[in-house]
């Protein structure tokens, strides 16, 4: 069974890299889940600091200034200052009476609150003129979060205290906070992504100059030795766990070699035994024949001489009667 298809080079950092992105979309999603409530709680908090400090700075220039021009241009720069946060949907000034008395769009100047969008928010107008406290809250469809704070009117003459109580009601777009914290999330993400990714290519490089690389010459060096050639040695620097398997390689290699030399030198050695034998069974062979050759002459002398002896006896008997026989004819 194979567990890698490629490379260590690829393989490695290819593993790393979906890894990081694994890990990265669970930190993805995470962040996501997190960037509403957080974006919220901002949010919350910047409505509650930037409600408070304009409504301390509008009643501040109501005490300070005399002049209606001068209150009404100061409130109208105020408020416009307030539309310049990208947050800000819209910023109210209302006054005892539940009119517009200034806006951050031009279109709900003078309107009473009865006739606008916001007239739900009565009964919080109201409680907030009486309790004379600010307030904070998200909207029933979680879309905005709207803060709404009291700004005292100064008191009129023969008054000790001014029962003429403004509101300003402040709007602001959590959408968009939203949309604007998941494309940070994003840009961070993908920066992150790109970031691993050029992690896993140095990965890959070290890899490729410090194993791969390495590794590749311990084989080409196993393949000339499983070839024959036993002269093959590999030297690595270092003293890693490659460098230790090139030394082992390498000795293994000497104690190949050796005992290849000393088996070569046994099979010469056994060769030129069996050539020695091979010429004495020759020889033997031929003493053999000889001895063969010669009791085949000594028999074959017998067996002539027996013949004689035998043919002798007849012949001289015969000779010797032969006067007789001529004596009696």
């Amino acid at each position: 069974m194979k567990y890698f298809l490629l490379p260590l080079r690829i393989t490695i950092p290819a593993i790393l890299l979906l890894m990081g992105c694994v890990a990265g979309g669970f930190s993805y999603q995470r962040q996501l889940m997190l960037t509403h409530e957080r974006v919220k709680e901002e949010l919350t908090q910047q409505a509650k600091l930037t409600a408070t400090a304009t409504g301390k700075l509008l009643e501040f220039l109501y005490r300070r200034s005399d002049l209606q021009n001068a209150q009404s241009e100061g409130v109208t720069l105020m408020i416009s200052r307030l539309s310049g946060d990208r947050n800000l949907n819209v910023a109210l000034f209302f006054d005892e009476h539940n009119k517009v008395r200034n806006a951050s769009r031009y279109g709900l100047q003078d309107q009473r609150l009865q006739d606008t969008s916001w007239s739900t928010l009565k009964p919080v107008l109201d409680e907030v003129r009486l309790s004379r406290t600010g307030q904070v809250f998200p909207s029933d469809d979680r879309q905005t979060v709207q803060a709404i704070y009291p700004v005292t009117f100064p008191p009129q003459p023969g008054e000790l205290r001014s029962n003429r109580i403004g509101v300003i009601v402040l709007e602001y777009d959590l959408t968009k906070a939203q949309q604007r914290a998941i494309a940070d999330a994003v840009n961070q993400s993908l920066q992150t992504f790109g970031t691993l990714a050029l992690l896993c290519i140095l990965v890959s490089v070290l890899l490729d100059r410090l194993v791969s690389a390495r590794a590749h010459r311990l084989v080409i060096a196993s393949n000339q030795l499983a070839q024959g050639n036993f002269n093959t040695r590999v030297h690595l620097r270092g003293s890693d766990e490659l460098t230790q398997i090139s030394n082992a390689f390498n000795h293994m290699a000497t104690q190949i070699q050796q005992k290849t030399e000393a088996l070569q030198q046994s099979e010469k050695q056994l060769k030129a035994q069996t050539e020695e034998l091979s010429n004495t069974l020759k020889e033997l062979n031929q003493t053999q024949m000889k001895l063969v050759q010669q009791e085949k002459m000594s028999s074959l002398g017998q067996l002539v001489a027996g013949v004689a002896h035998e043919i002798n006896n007849p012949v001289n008997f015969i000779y010797g009667n032969l006067p007789y026989v001529q004596n009696y004819s």
